[in-house]
């Protein structure tokens, strides 16, 4: 019998006996406080997920001798290629015992998760995984784009220890531009009847938003109501988050995720999610701006993938980042057309809400 024959015959599906031995081995490798512990996100995020295909849960494991080696988990959720809606899962948490790298143990639970799905996609892929993974037949799409917009240039300086007479000047000269820019937008979109609504929870309206923008993007998850819902309305840390919707002339044209947290000791806004058309792009990221400027926030960060985004925050002084994170996509039997669609990373409408993007985020 050939080596990863042997190997797959000790990749299992997660039982619920083996919680134990995962907690152990989640433990040793991720540390004590990290998140893959906390039992409330295990049962929001495996237990809860409303695309669970059937009763187990997500997670492979690769045992010897009762002791978890290795795992792979897999984060469910359905995407809209073309007019189609396919089973899919987002690949994360792939890891093994130091001692067993190299001996084939990653290659044969990844396997076993790109077969429960019609497409398999992932975000942040280590340089390890991704060798592996290109090895797999996996199609490298880059990098997510990740971008940084300054609300108050000095603050960002000084966050970043920057004691130069340079960024003195751009901070004394940056900031009073940064407001006549921000006033003119807000004044702007004022005039086109753009209105931000803070919601606490997701509604009703959320599905005609969805129905007409997601015809805009060749491919991108599903981001109904009853995905939302589940997503920042059932998460342990719901409160974290804020929730507003974007009125144009009273019709509702886009709705925006954002998150408070810190960066070199200052006080950030992430833009975990949003969706509008893409002409409406430009209204959604403008009030956004002026709503983290009100909480404080010294910049706004943002994690995206859409071609539309670019130009609009472009337009409104966003800034590219360095990003390491690999996006590669595993395809299954689909027919050319969807396979191509999938292919090309313009296609794609990517935020921190897809994976687990954002709450890896932590306070960077």
């Amino acid at each position: 019998m050939a080596l990863a024959d042997k190997l797959r015959q000790q990749v299992t599906r997660f039982r619920p006996e083996d919680r134990p031995a995962l907690i152990e081995f989640q433990r040793e490798i991720f540390g004590p406080e990290a998140r893959q512990l906390d039992e409330r996100h295990f049962e929001w995020l495996f237990h809860r997920n409303p695309f669970r295909q059937d009763d187990a849960l997500p997670i492979w494991l690769f045992k010897k001798d009762g002791k978890v080696i290795g795992q792979q988990s897999g984060i469910p959720f359905e995407l809209k290629v073309g007019n189609q809606f396919l089973r899919a899962s987002w690949a994360v948490d792939l890891r093994v015992q130091p001692d067993w790298h190299l001996r084939g143990v990653s290659p044969v639970l990844t396997e076993a998760l790109t077969a429960s799905s019609e497409i398999t996609a992932g975000l942040g892929v280590t340089d390890a995984a991704y060798r592996a993974f290109l090895r797999a037949g996996w199609i490298d799409l880059g990098v997510i784009p990740n971008y940084m917009r300054p609300l108050d240039i000095r603050r960002v300086v000084r966050g970043q220890r920057i004691e130069t007479p340079l960024a003195r000047v751009a901070g004394v000269v940056g900031n009073p531009f940064l407001r006549i820019a921000d006033t003119f937008y807000q004044a702007y979109e004022r005039c086109k009847g753009v209105v931000s609504e803070p919601v606490e929870r997701f509604d009703e309206r959320i599905d005609a938003l969805w129905t007409a923008a997601s015809e805009c993007y060749p491919v991108i998850a599903r981001r109904n109501l009853h995905s939302l819902r589940w997503r920042f309305d059932t998460l342990p840390d719901a409160r974290h988050y804020q929730r507003h919707y974007i009125h144009v002339k009273g019709h509702l044209r886009g709705y925006v995720v954002t998150r408070m947290g810190t960066w070199h000791d200052e006080m950030v806004g992430h833009i975990i999610d949003y969706l509008a058309a893409p002409q409406d792009v430009v209204s959604v990221f403008a009030c956004t701006l002026e709503y983290l400027r009100s909480r404080g926030a010294a910049a706004t960060c943002c994690i995206a993938l859409n071609p539309a985004v670019r130009l609009a925050m472009y337009a409104l002084g966003f800034l590219p980042r360095p990003s390491s994170r690999h996006f590669m996509v595993h395809v299954g039997t689909l027919d050319l057309a969807l396979t191509g669609l999938v292919g090309g990373v313009r296609n794609w409408f990517i935020t921190g809400a897809d994976s687990d993007k954002d709450y890896c985020l932590g306070n960077s």
